[in-house]
This record gives structure tokens, sequence and C-alpha cells, in this order.
């Protein structure tokens, strides 16, 4: 791994044994996948039966393995949060757009994903405050999970060319503040980021 990502997996890992060693806290994980109305396992076990005999089986409601003909249909995004108590806030989002077998990433964006998440955010304060615990929630950096507060590029294509030289004295890192991490702050969650953007863990 290039160093960027090093200094990251060392963050996430210091913060794990960090809350291990707390103990008293109540941790949720949120991520999101797809399906498809013709999804089917690429590879799995098969009945010879059913391979033989497709169409009575699927006329009785059961899969015959994988068919070509098989329409792969409208793709659902599909967002939940992971407790040790199962599964937390289910949400499922019809993007409008036929599956083509690529990523999904591009059809989701922050402002459906920051109102998911504030509804997610409130649950978990809530089941927190009921067990007297501290509310800790986990999730990966894909890009609709990371949108700034400010947009520092817009505004320095505002601003006169004679600002840039003073503004490359500031550090952007001290300054880039997302979104959804204020509102985690804001109700008293913490935060924690895997070290990967999500397109990697899927």
């Amino acid at each position: 791994m290039n160093e960027y990502l090093c200094r990251l997996q060392s963050n996430y890992l210091r913060c794990g044994i960090i809350y291990r060693k707390m103990a008293e806290i109540l941790c949720w994980s949120t991520d999101e996948t797809w399906v498809h109305k013709g999804m089917r396992p690429k590879i799995g076990w098969q009945d010879i039966d059913a391979t033989k005999n497709p169409l009575t089986f699927i006329r009785n409601g059961l899969t015959a393995g994988n068919s070509a003909q098989w329409e792969r249909g409208d793709r659902l995004v599909i967002v939940a949060c992971l407790s040790e108590d199962g599964f937390r806030c289910p949400l499922i989002w019809l993007t409008g757009k036929k599956d083509d077998g690529g990523d999904y990433h591009k059809e989701m964006n922050s402002g459906e994903f920051e109102r998911y998440i504030e509804g997610v955010i409130k649950a978990l304060v809530a089941e927190a405050k009921e067990k007297k615990l501290k509310p800790v929630l986990l999730m990966d950096n894909a890009k609709y999970h990371s949108r700034f507060v400010i947009d520092f590029s817009s505004l320095i294509n505002q601003w006169s060319y004679e600002m840039i030289p003073l503004l490359k004295k500031f550090n952007r890192n001290d300054y880039n503040v997302y979104v959804v991490d204020t509102m985690a702050e804001e109700y008293g969650v913490t935060l924690v980021r895997t070290p990967y953007d999500g397109i990697c863990t899927h």
C-alpha cells in the first residue's frame, strides 16, 4: 500500500484498540450494497434435476441457477447498519437505473446519504442513551460519505489570483470538515472511518 493508505490503516487500528479498551460503547457499522431483479450467484451448488428441468423449478418459484436470458432489471441500493443485536435502519433506494454489471457508487449522492445517516445517528443515540453506553458509528470513506462543509475549491475560484500565495500558507487539512462528521459530533456520536474509500470493499 502507499504511505497515505498506511497512515489511514494505522489510525483505524489505533481507534479500534482504544474503543475495545473502553468497552462501554454501542457500536453500529453502516454500509451499502446492491441487488437487481435477475441477480444470481456466479458460482454455487446446483440441483442436477433443476438444471435438467429448469422450467419446472422456475414455475414453482425456485431458481434453476444462472440464466443468460434473465433480465437484470432495475438496480436497488440497500443500506443498513449492523449492531450486536442485528440489523438497524435498513433502507432500499430504487435508483431508476438498469443494472449494467458495473459499480453502483456513481448512482449514490451525498444528499440522499446524509438524510439517511441523520436518522441513523438519532436512532443510535437513542439506543445508546437507553443502554447507558457511548455511541460509536463505523463507516467507510466513499465519496458521498465525505462531502466537505466548506468547498474550498469553489471559494478559491471566486477569489482573486492575488490571494492564492496567501492561501497556500494554510493547511487544508485544518479546515476540511465533512458534513457527516459534523452531524455525528452534534449528536455526541464518535465516528470512526475505515481506511478505505468504500469502492475497495465491495
